[in-house]
C-alpha cells in the first residue's frame, strides 16, 4: 500500500511493509520546508540515518520526518531554525543562539517514537554550519531520553581528536575545505558567544557516552538476523582487528558470540577513549600521519570492498540473514548490493544532501524507505527566508507552553 502526500507539488509516495524494516532510504528531502510527510509506526523501530555532513537542520529534519521531534504547531520555528543556521558565521548573535536553543527547548519529544535512534557519523567537523547547532541537538535529545547512539566516523574523529587535545577547532587530517562546522565553532568561541566548556559539557555528557565503534542489532525471531553497522563498510576482518586494537577476545562462532565481541569493543574502545584521552588523541593522529592501515582508519575511512571477508555464523544462513549496513561510500550506483553473498545496504547512495551551508539543501537522489523519486525543483527562491528571522523576532510568539516566555 502506497501513502501519499501532496506537498509544494511534490509528491512522496512510501512503501509502508517496506518501513517496517530496521534501516530504510528516503528518495527525496527538501531541508528548506518542515517535512510534512510523516513516517509514524505503530511500533517503535531502530531508525538508522546516513552521514550528517555536519548538518544540524538534516538531523532536525529526520528527527521531525519520524516524529522523534515536533515543534510548536502554527508557528515558523523551522523556519526560525533555518534561517539562524544559514546566517553568516560572522553575522550570528547571542540572541541567534538563544532562540535556536529556545525552540528545541519549547518543542516535544517523543523517545517512545524509537527504540533507538542510530546516526552512522559525520556529525561534526564537516560542510555544514556549525557544529555549535548539532551538540545542542544531541543536548535536548539526551535531555529528552530518546536513546541514541552515534558510530565513529571519520569527521567525528576529527572533532574528537581535537577536543580531546588542544580545542584548537581545526582538523588534524582533512582539509579545512572538508570541515567548515568546526571551524565555525571556532569562530563562535573567539566571538565569545559560546566557551570552551559549554562545548566540553556537551561533549563528555552528551556525544561521547553514546558512541561507539560499531553497532549492530540482531533480530530474535524465529528467523534469526543479524544487522551490523558501521560508517565505512567493513568486514569480519575488521571486527578482528578491532577486538585485536581493544584488547578483546575475538568470539565470532555464533551470532551471540559476535554480538559480545562487539560489546565488549565498544566498552574497551569507550574506556580508553574517556581515561586516556591524550594518549588515544596521541595514538590516532600518530596512525594517521604513518598512514597505518588499522582497524580505526578502516571503520571510518575504508571505500575498498575487495579485502571485505566473511565465514558463515553457525545460526544463521549468511546468504541471507546477514546484513552489514554502512554509510560514507559516496556510492553513486545503489543503495543495495551483494558482496561474497552478504548483503550490504549503503545509505550514503547520493547523499550530498546537507553538505554544505548554503547549498545542497535539496536531495538528488535516494540518500538513505523506499520512496517514489521525482527530481526537485531546480529553481528555489532561497531569498525566502530573508526577513524570516526578523519577522519572527518582533512578533508576539502565540499558544506559549506553560511557564515559558512568549518572547525570545
Amino acid at each position: 500500500m502506497l501513502a501519499q502526500t501532496l506537498r509544494s507539488g511534490i509528491i512522496f509516495s512510501l512503501d509502508e511493509e517496506k518501513i517496517m524494516s530496521t534501516t530504510r532510504v528516503i528518495e527525496f528531502q527538501n531541508l528548506l520546508f518542515e517535512p510534512k510527510t510523516k513516517f509514524h509506526l505503530d511500533h517503535p523501530n531502530e531508525i538508522t540515518l546516513a552521514d550528517m555532513h555536519g548538518n544540524a537542520m538534516k538531523l532536525i529534519y529526520a528527527l521531525i520526518q519520524y516524529g522523534v521531534l515536533e515543534l510548536e504547531a502554527n508557528i515558523f520555528h523551522y523556519e526560525t531554525l533555518m534561517s539562524i543556521y544559514l546566517t553568516p558565521v560572522d553575522q550570528l548573535s547571542e540572541k541567534d543562539l538563544t532562540t535556536f536553543n529556545e525552540i528545541l527547548s519549547r518543542a516535544t519529544f517523543n523517545p517512545k517514537k524509537t527504540s533507538c535512534l542510530r546516526l552512522l557519523g559525520d556529525l561534526f567537523a564537516d560542510r555544514g554550519a556549525n557544529d555549535w547547532f548539532t551538540l545542542k541537538v544531541l543536548e535536548h535529545l539526551d535531555k529528552n531520553n530518546v536513546n541514541y547512539e552515534i558510530t565513529l566516523s571519520n569527521h567525528d574523529l576529527e572533532f574528537i581528536i581535537d577536543i580531546l587535545s588542544n580545542k584548537k577547532y581545526n582538523t588534524f587530517h582533512l582539509d579545512t575545505e572538508f570541515a567548515t562546522s568546526i571551524k565555525n565553532l571556532g569562530v563562535l568561541i573567539n566571538k565569545e558567544l559560546v566557551s570552551d566548556k559549554q562545548v566540553e559539557d556537551i561533549f563528555q555528557n552528551h556525544y561521547l557516552p553514546h558512541l561507539k565503534a560499531i553497532s549492530y542489532n540482531l533480530k530474535k525471531q524465529k528467523d534469526k538476523k543479524l544487522e551490523i553497522f558501521s560508517h565505512a563498510p567493513i568486514g569480519f576482518e575488521t571486527i578482528q582487528s578491532l577486538a585485536d586494537e581493544y584488547k578483546t577476545s575475538y568470539k565470532a562462532s555464533n551470532s551471540k558470540e559476535l554480538c559480545e565481541t562487539i560489546d565488549n569493543i565498544n566498552k574497551n574502545f569507550l574506556t580508553e577513549t574517556k581515561q586516556t584521552p591524550q594518549n588515544f588523541a596521541k595514538k590516532i593522529t600518530a596512525e594517521f600521519k604513518e598512514k597505518k592501515p588499522t582497524s580505526t582508519h578502516r571503520i571510518t575511512w575504508n571505500r575498498i570492498f575487495d579485502k571485505i571477508s566473511f565465514h558463515p555464523l553457525k545460526d544463521l544462513n549468511i546468504k541471507t540473514a546477514l546484513t552489514m549496513v554502512h554509510s560514507h561510500s559516496s556510492c553513486k550506483k545503489k543503495e543495495n548490493y551483494l558482496h561474497n553473498d552478504v548483503h550490504f545496504k549503503d545509505l550514503d547512495c547520493y547523499n550530498s544532501l546537507g553538505l554544505s551551508n548554503g547549498t545542497n539543501l535539496v536531495s538528488k537522489g535516494p540518500i538513505g524507505v523506499h520512496i517514489s523519486y521525482k527530481p526537485p525543483a531546480k529553481n528555489f527562491n532561497f531569498n525566502f527566508f530573508n526577513g524570516i528571522k526578523s519577522k519572527i523576532y518582533n512578533s508576539t510568539i502565540s499558544k506559549p507552553k506553560e511557564g515559558k516566555s512568549a518572547t525570545y
